[in-house]
């Protein structure tokens, strides 16, 4: 069997597994703008296919296995892509742990623009903004607005953006 040769090693079996799914690691990688780091995540995929085919469950479809570890690989570039201009900013592209926690005048700027920031949000986007910062889980946001705990993360993702786009318009 072609997936027991992968998971001992032969990398041509591996490969052969994977082939067919180029397209779809591509699709999983047209996040990115750059059409080089497209072809990255795509030789990348192909590179690890032995790692990938030994950590995957046989009994599930490969192709949405596939593309979710190439959609993740698209996205770790392209968050070494982005550079925050601000402590607050940071926070709201989802990555606290750069955050302005061990730097007590980034704190402090952050406190600034979050203070303009929160005065224009409605209850309900205060409740999302909790769930954001992890004061509050998805399911008691969930519970506190009547909807279900996908409906916090989708509108957790979309007060990031609207927190951003606030930020710039303070920013210009």
């Amino acid at each position: 069997m072609l997936l027991g040769r992968a998971r001992q090693g032969d990398s041509d079996a591996a490969i052969r597994i994977l082939d067919p799914f180029r397209r779809r690691i591509l699709h999983a990688a047209s996040i990115l703008p750059d059409k080089d780091d497209r072809q990255s995540v795509l030789d990348d995929v192909l590179l690890d296919a032995i790692n990938i085919l030994t950590s995957y469950d046989e009994h599930r479809p490969l192709g949405p296995y596939v593309y979710v570890i190439a959609r993740n690989r698209a996205k770790a570039i392209q968050r070494k892509r982005r550079l925050p201009t601000s402590p607050i900013e940071e926070f709201i592209e989802g990555q606290p742990e750069c955050g302005p926690q061990d730097d007590p005048e980034r704190r402090a700027i952050a406190k600034d623009e979050l203070g303009r920031i929160l005065g224009g949000l409605s209850t309900e986007e205060h409740i999302v903004l909790l769930a954001c910062t992890g004061t509050l889980s998805d399911d008691d946001a969930a519970a506190q607005l009547g909807i279900s705990p996908a409906g916090v993360r989708t509108r957790k993702s979309r007060l990031r953006h609207k927190l951003a786009a606030h930020l710039r318009e303070g920013n210009e």
